[in-house]
């Protein structure tokens, strides 16, 4: 039987616990040591089994959320206990959403927690680096071709990106202004670079190279790759993202990154075979406890 007990924030915290925290948390080069990213006001929900403790949690309400700076625990179990003890606490005190905050994205186990348990990180983007590997030979199937960018070509491309993006209204409001605006007015644009498979003269997928003006005359981006639904399954984003890497290494752009999401389970492999890997980074991850399928 897992035993809560909560134990009121100190300016230092006591022997017990810090050492617990320093034996157990993993450690982040990205992260300060664990005892120090609680906000100094928190309290500690701590579980003990066995007159030890075997889970640590840092807690605190804020004006419209409960936040947990920190778990701390290897074990299953205690994570779940320490985590519906602060989602209680939570919604007892009228709160709207829990926050787990400054989870490193490298631990998986965490995060894998977190998402089996219904949260969702707040900031879902991952920045992928090009480590330089070989890249893969690609080709597409019969009956589709591929070109680069045409003037006139905008009101096709909007298409296809609204169709590839169609499930999220702040990602499909593409027109062939917008792309004119965005895109092909930049001057970060590579026409030769901004690849697209059709269809029976139908764009169906683009991705395109982009100078990161910004970030250095070598910086290179694999940017806003889509392919519409219809056609996903035969290896077309593959192609497109493989033929952009190649025109971004081919013109001296060689530190190539792409942004990408979660919730794109099948591009982060995807971009993983053809020699990406993601930037080490740190996540927040929410609860929204006034949804319809918040139950807890």
């Amino acid at each position: 039987m897992i035993e809560l007990e909560l134990v009121v924030a100190e300016t230092d915290l006591n022997k017990e616990l810090k050492a617990f925290l320093e034996r157990t948390c993993p450690r982040s080069e990205l992260l300060p040591d664990a005892w120090r990213r609680a906000d100094p006001q928190s309290g500690w929900m701590v579980v003990r089994g066995s007159n030890r403790l075997e889970g640590a949690c840092s807690f605190i309400l804020l004006e419209e959320m409960g936040r947990i700076d920190l778990i701390c625990t290897s074990q299953t179990p205690s994570r779940a206990a320490l985590l519906d003890s602060a989602l209680k606490r939570t919604r007892t005190a009228g709160k709207r959403r829990l926050v787990v905050a400054g989870v490193d994205s490298r631990w998986l186990d965490m995060r894998r927690f977190l998402e089996q348990r219904g949260l969702r990180p707040v900031n879902d983007y991952i920045k992928m680096e090009y480590t330089g590997a070989p890249l893969p030979r690609v080709q597409l199937p019969p009956g589709y071709k591929s070109r680069t960018y045409r003037p006139g070509d905008e009101a096709g491309w909007a298409r296809c990106i609204n169709r590839a993006y169609e499930t999220e209204r702040d990602k499909a409001n593409w027109t062939a202004q917008k792309v004119m605006k965005s895109f092909v007015g930049s001057p970060s644009f590579m026409p030769d670079g901004c690849f697209f498979v059709t269809k029976d003269e139908e764009i169906v997928g683009a991705c395109m190279a982009w100078r990161e003006l910004s970030e250095g005359p070598r910086r290179g981006r694999l940017h806003w790759l889509g392919v519409d639904p219809e056609h996903r399954g035969k290896g077309i984003g593959k192609f497109l993202a493989v033929r952009v890497v190649e025109y971004l290494l081919s013109h001296g752009l060689d530190s190539i990154y792409l942004v990408t999401s979660y919730t794109y389970t099948k591009a982060i492999p995807l971009y993983k075979s053809i020699g990406f890997v993601e930037t080490p980074r740190i996540l927040d991850y929410y609860f929204d406890l006034d949804s319809p399928t918040s139950s807890r």
